[in-house]
């Protein structure tokens, strides 16, 4: 059990009638026999706190011992903690030890523990609000476990999970969700704010308290942007958001810390972006969706890439919208109301798009046939030779049936020569 403030109080009074650091010595290797290295550690404290308040020096056989213990203890405090369910303040804990003595791999197991610890607890909690049917909340839990532990197996089977949930929605209950994932990054960042509150002073009476605050703060602040940036790289932009957001906070001056936040609020933003105009685009609302993609091309700098195999897909289906558009009209006989939708589509494909070129080919020679025997018609019908003008026209509209006004000219025509033959 940790030995509280108060009971270290209690003993650094009862030490305090010590005259000698080797009487704080043996009591200090007395409690370490019987395996209790708190009160070992705080019987030094006591010893070590005194002769700075009276001399403002430390015998060095004392400071030695203290030193070595203190590592000791802050471990064991940190598994207490840790066993406790206070893992935050535990890692605080660790990353100023971890600024006193860098490479010492049992600081690292501690740490990975929380964390896992951590990122269990929110996978939990995701999946609670996964069986309410609370997807959002859920989501936010996984991504919280992720940023914990960006490879949590409890997290990735929950993210799927939701994901597989989303697939089944329709609608407006769809769009709803969407709308609500738009906000979660902004919902989590208060999460961050045990750490400006918590105390990492270990040691009061030592003169540069502040410094190794800052130092303990700073060490964090890496630690979280360690981890963000690991993120950043599998993809999880939110999750990489609000490490980067705690590192600012721990650590305001950190180089480029500014600029990963700014970028990494451009990612998830795009991010949703992306997201929407793929359910845009199985709604067939083409037009959103392109819009949206282009305002995501503009935010990102690291999706690019896939931001144009989605804009690809889009006007690929509105090519092909158009094509069915210009086959209606060309069904209808509507051939140069066809032939321009056509014309359309091949100056947007010029590689290519299903048999366009063939198409406007051969429209284009209808076209040209039917306006070449509709000239000869008009030719014809202001010599009077009605019998070749209808020859004619019938061929214009053979090759084009709705060219001009040929059908109401072959029945003129028709006409005329009925009437010659009856006089």
């Amino acid at each position: 059990m940790i030995l509280r403030r108060e009971s270290a109080a209690l003993l650094a009074l009862l030490l305090a009638s010590c005259d000698t650091p080797k009487t704080a010595l043996e009591v200090s290797r007395d409690h370490l026999q019987h395996g209790n290295v708190p009160l070992a550690f705080h019987a030094l404290k006591a010893a070590r706190d005194d002769q700075l308040l009276r001399k403002g020096s430390v015998d060095p056989e004392l400071e030695a011992e203290y030193q070595a213990l203190r590592f000791r203890n802050d471990l064991e405090e940190a598994r207490q903690l840790i066993f406790e369910d206070h893992e935050l303040r535990a890692l605080l804990l660790l990353a100023e030890v971890k600024e006193r003595v860098p490479h010492e791999s049992e600081v690292d197991d501690l740490m990975d523990r929380a964390h896992h610890k951590l990122a269990l607890r929110a996978a939990q909690s995701g999946f609670t609000h996964l069986a309410k049917g609370e997807l959002d909340k859920a989501l936010l839990d996984f991504d919280e476990s992720h940023r914990h532990e960006p490879d949590n197996k409890k997290a990735n089977e929950g993210i799927a999970a939701v994901h597989a949930a989303v697939q089944r929605l329709h609608g407006e209950a769809q769009d709803q969700f969407l709308q609500a994932i738009r906000k979660l990054p902004e919902l989590r960042f208060g999460e961050a704010d045990w750490h400006a509150t918590v105390s990492v002073i270990r040691d009061p009476t030592r003169n540069d308290a502040e410094e190794v605050r800052l130092r303990a703060l700073r060490a964090l602040a890496l630690t979280e942007r360690e981890r963000a940036e690991r993120s950043q790289k599998k993809g999880i932009y939110g999750g990489a958001l609000l490490g980067y957001r705690e590192a600012q906070h721990l650590w305001p001056e950190m180089p480029g810390i500014d600029d990963c936040v700014t970028t990494m609020e451009r990612e998830v933003q795009a991010q949703w972006k992306v997201e929407r105009a793929a359910f845009l685009i199985h709604s067939d609302k083409l037009d959103e969706a392109s819009q949206l993609l282009k305002e995501a091309f503009e935010l990102s700098t690291l999706e690019r890439g896939d931001i144009n195999v989605k804009q690809y897909e889009v006007r690929q289906r509105l090519a092909t919208h158009a094509y069915e558009h210009a086959r209606d009209l060309e069904l209808q006989g509507k051939k140069e109301d066809a032939l321009a939708e056509y014309e359309r589509i091949a100056a947007d494909w010029p590689n290519g798009l299903k048999d366009v070129k063939t198409r406007v080919s051969a429209l284009r020679s209808d076209i040209q046939a039917a306006e070449k025997a509709y000239a000869e018609g008009e030719a014809a019908e202001q010599k009077n030779d009605l019998d070749a003008a209808l020859e004619h026209y019938r061929a214009a509209q053979t090759y084009y049936a709705g060219y001009k006004d040929v059908a109401a000219r072959v029945v003129r025509v028709q006409a005329a020569i009925s009437a010659r033959s009856g006089k």
